[in-house]
């Protein structure tokens, strides 16, 4: 990711990289392996090509010797590449610039099948950044996943947005472990300066229909937010804190779980390209803006040193909503359904985990 965002970091005097690839690597590392690019003694960039993913062998899992499953038996794989949205936190778009596309549905459930058979995987995450991006190919993918019967646990993540009430039909004939739904954030203000959606009213009063019918057909999912992005303020906190508990209060099962963490100041995504913009406008304070060139072991602890907003410069204030969101996260765990702690044990059974924790 940090090559193909900014590929000059790694090209300096005395650098010990011969290649800098930008974009997919598989042919340029073919080429390089060839003699088809040589090194000049100098690191060079190259651009990668794109890969058709339909066009490159299978594994042939009757013989594949290189799975080696730990007792969870879990394969991560993915079905598409690329993401045909932009959101300001997100390197996605900068790691892989090249256009969205997938694997054929035929060919992605004969290598589900494949892993499951002969390689004894009992749990598949769907590592996709979108899972499902094009909705007829996604429909079409969850009912032929349904109509194989394919004895495996499923995980995947995608938008909320994406997701309509024939999709969480579909996906409550599944196995479904996780199912992690970027909503990222409740503030309107913040939702468009997340570049996560140009209609914040529409996508919020959607994401509550989603959640609400998720919670009844018993599917758990997990809402992924962000806090602290440029620009967050004391007043778009308590407004993300309002929508989840107007939203999950009403709820008299839950099968949600909530997660969040706090915005990571990331090379070569927008917000990183704009910062100056919101140091003007939001008196943003970002303390370590090459975070990943200081000389500190754990680097990336200080990728989310920052200071919002004019705001949100004391650090209780900028952390306040960890205590919401906690109060939040034990109604979820206090209204688990009997069938949602049933079908927890059975996973965690199934994969080798017998310690009980439906958090």
């Amino acid at each position: 990711m940090h090559a193909s965002a900014i590929p000059d970091d790694f090209i300096y005097s005395g650098s010990p990289f011969d290649f800098v690839v930008i974009g997919e690597g598989e042919k340029a590392l073919l080429n390089i392996c060839q003699g088809k690019i040589k090194s000049t003694g100098e690191p060079r960039k190259i651009v990668g090509g794109r890969l058709d993913l339909n066009n490159i062998p299978a594994p042939n899992f009757k013989e594949y010797k290189y799975f080696y499953p730990r007792e969870t038996r879990t394969v991560l794989y993915a079905l598409s590449r690329g993401c045909p949205f932009f959101c300001s936190f997100c390197i996605e778009s900068v790691k892989n610039k090249s256009d969205y596309r997938y694997i054929s549905i035929k060919r992605a459930i004969r290598n589900i099948q494949g892993m499951v058979s002969c390689l004894g995987v009992r749990r598949i995450k769907f590592i996709d950044a979108c899972f499902g991006v094009r909705k007829e190919w996604r429909k079409e993918f969850l009912k032929k996943l349904d109509k194989e019967k394919i004895k495996a646990v499923f995980e995947l993540e995608t938008r909320i947005d994406l997701l309509d009430m024939e999709d969480i039909d579909l996906l409550s004939k599944l196995n479904i472990r996780n199912l992690y739904l970027g909503i990222e954030h409740a503030s309107s203000r913040m939702l468009s300066l997340m570049h996560k959606t140009k209609d914040a009213q529409t996508y919020l009063e959607n994401a509550k229909k989603v959640i609400k019918y998720l919670n009844e057909k018993d599917i758990p999912n997990i809402l992924l937010f962000i806090f602290n992005h440029p620009g967050e303020t004391k007043d778009s906190i308590q407004e993300a804190i309002r929508f989840l508990d107007s939203t999950l209060s009403k709820l008299k099962r839950i099968s949600t779980t909530l997660y969040a963490h706090n915005y990571l100041f990331t090379p070569g995504t927008s917000t990183y390209q704009n910062i100056r913009k919101y140091e003007k406008e939001f008196g943003t304070v970002v303390k370590h803006k090459t975070w990943w060139k200081e000389p500190y072991f754990e680097q990336q602890d200080l990728a989310d040193k920052i200071l919002p907003s004019k705001d949100l410069y004391d650090d209780n204030e900028r952390d306040a909503w960890k205590k919401y969101f906690y109060d939040m996260q034990q109604l979820c765990l206090m209204r688990k359904s009997d069938n949602f702690l049933a079908f927890d044990m059975g996973c965690r059974i199934l994969l080798g985990n017998r310690r009980f924790n439906p958090v």
